[in-house]
């Protein structure tokens, strides 16, 4: 514990909490929303009275303000008001305030400096996580173990479209072998297919998917929904999308979206585009995004500075060299680069982005939507594929 509160990470925090109510309600009501607590909780945290609230003006960080006699409030206390702040906005954003808020809450803080971390340490967000599911149980937790059923009736519903109630479990049966090194839950599920009853499916769990991880879980559903899809012999992307939800239905369709699964944007096209094609795709992209808000030439240089920022934890880059001309640039690639490992491969994408829409900061606006469409579908698909998450990466910039 520290001996002193440092009133700039009670900003930060205080800040980002704004950003992310209003990520989910409005400007005006996240500043409203907080003004409103704060003015409730200063009669027990007399300390809070060092905290201003502008209800005019919004920007990255000098919507609320904090004084530095902060500093001298008791640690434990501030900590206790803050849990108390977050704890009120989740009550109050009732359905809006799902199981990723608190998440995205959590994860704005990776980035920040060593004080930020240590304090938000000292908030339990992680019991938070649990609080939530607990008392939002009947639409995430407990219905865990029947959407993972109803999903995989509905996959199969929507492999019988094109092949026989057999080629339909096999189907499924061999994605649940690719997945498993990934997901070991799945070994539990099995599909019993009814002899008596024409395109009649049971399917049985062995293990409880409650335990799982909701992130992990929602990562598990897009795979197995993706990997199904892209089995199967549709002609568009858009097809299958529209015919799993219509055999999904609202409801469970709507518990995918709570979950973050990407159910309204699945692309299932085929590509053979190389590690190589992919990564000189996305330089590229970048680089012109880059442009679009500087000039080439320097796009160009924060490109090769990035990258060798990112290389000292991701050695796949150091396979990479940028050569800057006078009014072009070029891309060399190692000999084996397309060797590289998925995981590597995916992780090193991830890194490149972040560290450029980090770099870019409030020059930043709509980056990751800017970046999609600069890749076009055909890579966008190739990254989905590979397991890069674009609303992750969105939230975690914002």
């Amino acid at each position: 514990m520290h001996d002193r509160i440092d009133h700039t990470a009670v900003k930060a925090i205080l800040n980002t909490l704004r950003r992310k109510i209003a990520r989910r309600t409005s400007d005006d009501e996240a500043v409203s929303m907080l003004s409103q607590f704060i003015e409730e909780l200063t009669p027990q945290y007399e300390f809070l009275k060092y905290v201003s609230v502008n209800k005019k003006i919004y920007s990255e960080s000098e919507s609320i303000w904090v004084a530095p006699e902060l500093s001298n409030a008791n640690q434990n206390e501030v900590f206790s008001a803050l849990h108390q702040l977050v704890k009120k906005s989740v009550f109050e954003m009732k359905e809006k305030a799902d199981f990723f808020f608190i998440r995205e809450f959590q994860d704005a803080f990776e980035d920040m400096d060593v004080v930020h971390k240590t304090m938000t340490e000292d908030i339990p967000l992680d019991e938070m996580q649990h609080e939530y599911l607990i008392n939002r149980a009947h639409t995430l937790s407990l219905e865990k173990n029947q959407l993972i059923i109803n999903v995989i009736h509905s996959l199969l519903s929507v492999a019988n479209t094109n092949l026989s109630e057999n080629e339909s479990v096999q189907v499924m049966e061999k994605t649940f072998l690719e997945l498993l090194p990934k997901y070991p839950f799945f070994h539990s599920v099995n599909i019993v297919k009814n002899a008596e009853l024409k395109g009649y499916y049971t399917v049985e769990l062995s293990d409880n998917f409650q335990k799982i991880p909701t992130f992990q879980f929602a990562d598990a559903l897009y795979n197995l929904i993706y990997h199904v899809g892209a089995h199967l012999d549709f002609n568009q992307s858009t097809q299958f999308q529209r015919i799993l939800l219509q055999k999904l239905g609202k409801r469970n369709a709507e518990l995918l979206r709570k979950l973050n699964v990407p159910i309204d944007n699945i692309s299932i096209a085929k590509s053979n585009v190389s590690q190589q094609d992919i990564m000189q795709r996305l330089i590229d992209s970048l680089i012109e995004l880059i442009g679009e808000r500087t000039s080439e030439y320097f796009a160009v240089a924060v490109m090769i500075k990035m990258i060798d920022n990112v290389k000292k934890s991701h050695e796949l880059l150091t396979k990479i060299q940028i050569s800057k001309n006078k009014d072009d640039f070029s891309i060399q690639f190692a000999d084996d680069f397309n060797s590289a490992d998925e995981t590597d491969f995916r992780k090193t994408v991830k890194s490149l982005i972040q560290a450029i829409g980090a770099h870019l900061g409030k020059k930043r606006g709509d980056f990751i939507e800017e970046l999609k469409k600069k890749l076009g579908k055909e890579y966008v698909s190739s990254f989905e594929r590979m397991g890069l998450n674009f609303h992750i990466l969105e939230m975690k910039l914002n």
